[in-house]
């Protein structure tokens, strides 16, 4: 919220970025789980504003850079995930369809051999 309220103060989002990495770096449940809920709040796209707003700021620029980091890996390990998840249902559909065509299989063959005895 302070990033969106004070958008022209390189202060404001240099302490913001740093605020932003340190409660959400680490890798237990817990550091994920607030990771997600900045991203959901949109921090990305607030990071990115403030790199934008002060170019001349290094210490934005660093603050910034660093929790845009934290975060945009976290964004390329979802992808990841989704994409494997998506794979993963066309694989998963095809085993489905083969093991019942394997079961129409079976029961055709029972079915014959009772006809014939």
């Amino acid at each position: 919220a302070a990033m969106r309220a004070h958008p022209y103060s390189a202060a404001v989002q240099e302490k913001a970025c740093d605020v932003l990495r340190k409660i959400t770096v680490g890798v237990d449940a817990q550091d994920y789980a607030r990771r997600q809920e900045a991203l959901d709040a949109g921090a990305l796209p607030q990071i990115v504003a403030a790199m934008g707003a002060h170019p001349a700021s290094a210490a934005v620029q660093k603050a910034a850079k660093l929790a845009h980091d934290l975060f945009s890996s976290m964004e390329v390990e979802k992808v990841r995930r989704l994409a494997a998840a998506a794979a993963a249902v066309p694989a998963e559909a095809e085993r489905a369809a083969r093991a019942a065509e394997v079961a129409r299989v079976q029961q055709a063959a029972q079915a014959a051999e009772v006809a014939r005895v």
